[in-house]
């Protein structure tokens, strides 16, 4: 079975990479679970400046050969494939319409956003199909890139990892190890019996006193 290769700058990483790199490794993970072979192409390059490491990346795409099932671009990565000819199906996967978050910005920050929306808006209109996490995601691909086929993908959520993230933190709180949610949850299950047992013993007590 060929791959799902997707493609993507965002640093893998939850401090660089965010929000789009969670749900992104979560969505190859749960295919990958499915049996799906999924490959994540991603720079082998890096410098300072996000923005230059993503150009590059992109441009260095236009001579790679590409044999998978469909490519899989995440927001801009990918506009430079989007349109080959003799090429494996190209998915553009949107999770965050950075046309839209532009006006949120000034300075560098600015000027740097509205580079990678155009780059964006030029991957959304040239792939095969484009997907998005949200209604939201939809009506700004459509009103800001004229993309008006924008098909709604929530975005998955690891509960497992979820309710692990969850107990490390509470274990940080209180100043308790790390050792498992089972572990986290067990003084409190081995409670619950003996609380039973005293009410019990209560009223049985109260029984002999009437």
């Amino acid at each position: 079975m060929k791959a799902l290769q997707f493609i993507t700058a965002i640093p893998w990483d939850v401090y660089n990479g965010s929000g789009c790199y969670v749900g992104t490794r979560t969505l190859a993970e749960a295919l990958r679970g499915t049996g799906i072979r999924v490959d994540v192409i991603r720079p082998s390059i890096t410098t300072p400046v996000y923005t230059a490491t993503r150009l590059l990346f992109n441009e260095g795409l236009r001579w790679r050969r590409f044999n998978s099932a469909a490519t899989i671009g995440i927001d801009a990565d990918g506009y430079a494939i989007s349109h080959r000819h003799k090429s494996p199906p190209h998915i553009a996967c949107i999770k965050g319409v950075l046309g839209d978050a532009v006006r949120f910005e000034s300075g560098a920050t600015r000027a740097s956003l509205a580079l990678q929306a155009r780059l964006e808006k030029r991957h959304a209109r040239r792939a095969d199909l484009v997907i998005t996490v949200s209604r939201y995601c939809a009506e700004r691909l459509e009103e800001l890139y004229g993309v008006r086929d924008a098909i709604v993908v929530p975005e998955l959520i690891d509960l497992n990892a979820s309710r692990r993230s969850r107990s490390r933190q509470i274990c940080h709180i209180v100043g308790v190890p790390v050792l498992s949610t089972q572990a986290i949850g067990y003084p409190a299950a081995r409670r619950r019996p003996a609380a039973e047992n005293d009410s019990r013993t209560r009223n049985s007590n109260r029984r002999e006193r009437a």
